[in-house]
C-alpha cells in the first residue's frame, strides 16, 4: 500500500528592500511569493518515497477591496477549472494515473480538510479497484435517502451519524496547534496543546446531495463516513473530531483503524515542509529572481523528502 498526501504550503519571499522580481502575492500585497502543491508518497510502514507530481505557482495579483462575502460570490461564479482549487483534482488525477500503472499495489490519496471538494468526490465513482480516497471533512453536507414511500428525504452527514453506534475507542496522539488567523472561528483552527486523545469511532454510508455549480447541478455521490470523536475532552479543551471521507470499506473495526492510521500518515507532509523552511531555509535565499529560486527549491526538495 502506498499512502500519497496532498497538501498546499505558502513560500514567503518577501525581502525588507528589494522584492524578489516575479514573485506573486500571498496573503496580502505586502507578501510575496509563491506555493507549493505536492503529491507526496509514504509507504504502508511510513517511509518517504518522495514527491511524484506537484503544483508551483504564483499568484499574479489578489482581489483586497472586495469583502469576504463578495469574494465568496465571485468564487461562486467561477467555473472549478479557473479556480486555484482544481490544483486539488489535478494531483488526485496525478495520483490515479499511477495507480493504473501499478495494479498490484494500493493507493489512498489522503488530503486535509482544504481538500473537501465535491468535485474531487465525484470523481471517486471512476476510480480503479487499487485506488482509493480518504479527506478530512470540513462540512456537515447534505445528504439525500429515499424512504419506502419513494419520497426524496434529506438530512446532513452529522444527522447521518448520530444513527450509528461507537463501535470502539482508540488512543491517538495529537499535536500542538497555534490558533490559525482566519475569518472561520471552526475548532480546527483553533490553539490547543499536545495530548493523547481517547477517541470513540464509528462509520456509516452516504449519498450525498449533488452541489449547484455555474451550468447545472453535480450528480449525487455515494461515500462512506468515519467520525473519531474525543466524547471526554479535558476540562477547557475542544474536543477531537475527525470526519474522514473515503471510498475505502468500513465493514469491519479493522478497516475503520486502517482508515485512522492512513490519514496519521498525512502529517508527514507537515514534516516535509518544515524541513524545507526550517531545516533547508528555502525561504532564506538571496536570489533576485523567482525562476532561480524555484531551480534552488527542486533540488531541495530532494534533499528535504530524503531527510
Amino acid at each position: 500500500m502506498c499512502i500519497r498526501d496532498r497538501d498546499t504550503t505558502e513560500v514567503d519571499l518577501t525581502k525588507p528592500k528589494r522584492q524578489v522580481e516575479g514573485a506573486g502575492p500571498l496573503g496580502t500585497n505586502q507578501k510575496r511569493g509563491f506555493y507549493f502543491h505536492p503529491l507526496y508518497a509514504v509507504n504502508s510502514d511510513g517511509v518517504v518515497q518522495g514527491v511524484v507530481d506537484q503544483v508551483v505557482w504564483a499568484r499574479e495579483s489578489i482581489e483586497t477591496k472586495l469583502t469576504d462575502a463578495e469574494k465568496s460570490k465571485r468564487r461562486k461564479q467561477l467555473c472549478f477549472e479557473e479556480k486555484e482549487s482544481c490544483r486539488w483534482l489535478d494531483m488526485q488525477q496525478s495520483g490515479e494515473q499511477i495507480a493504473r500503472a501499478n495494479p498490484e499495489t494500493n493507493y489512498i490519496c489522503v488530503a486535509d480538510s482544504e481538500a473537501d471538494i465535491y468535485e474531487l468526490f465525484l470523481e471517486a465513482s471512476s476510480f480503479p479497484a487499487n485506488y482509493h480516497l480518504l479527506i478530512r471533512g470540513c462540512q456537515s453536507r447534505v445528504t439525500t435517502t429515499v424512504s419506502e414511500a419513494g419520497i426524496a428525504e434529506e438530512s446532513s452527514i452529522n444527522e447521518a451519524l448520530e444513527k450509528v453506534d461507537f463501535c470502539f475507542d482508540k488512543q491517538i496522539k495529537v499535536g500542538r496547534r497555534e490558533q490559525s488567523i482566519s475569518v472561520d472561528d471552526a475548532v480546527r483552527n483553533q490553539s490547543r496543546d499536545a495530548r493523547t486523545a481517547t477517541v470513540s469511532v464509528r462509520g456509516t454510508t452516504v449519498t450525498l446531495r449533488g452541489t449547484h455549480r455555474p451550468g447545472g447541478s453535480l450528480e449525487p455521490v455515494r461515500l462512506n463516513i468515519v467520525e473519531a470523536l474525543e466524547t471526554a475532552p479535558p476540562e477547557g479543551e475542544d474536543p477531537v473530531r475527525w470526519l474522514l471521507l473515503t471510498t475505502l470499506p468500513i465493514e469491519t473495526d479493522e478497516q475503520l483503524e486502517s482508515i485512522l492510521q492512513g490519514y496519521v500518515r498525512r502529517w508527514t507532509i507537515e514534516t516535509f515542509f518544515k524541513t524545507l523552511k526550517s531545516g533547508l531555509k528555502i525561504e532564506k535565499l538571496k536570489y533576485q529572481k523567482l525562476d532561480s529560486y524555484l531551480t534552488a527549491f527542486a533540488l531541495l526538495s530532494i534533499v528535504a523528502w530524503r531527510v
